[in-house]
């Protein structure tokens, strides 16, 4: 939480209004976690992709 002062002779603590940072951390993290988990997507896809080529070609190989 951050104090921020209402106006400029503030001095108690109802003369502050206060702002919570934690929607903001969130999104932050929503983002980081998004790319994460798109990263470990596209690495695993292409995996797969490149042994279904595998399997198709020695499909071809042995006549099936």
């Amino acid at each position: 939480m951050i104090a921020l002062k209402k106006n400029p002779q503030a001095t108690k603590r109802i003369d502050h209004r206060t702002i919570s940072l934690i929607a903001h951390i969130a999104k932050i993290a929503a983002k980081i976690l998004r790319r994460t988990v798109e990263k470990k997507i596209e690495i695993y896809s292409e995996k797969i992709s490149s042994d279904l080529e595998e399997e198709k070609e020695l499909g071809m190989e042995l006549g099936c």
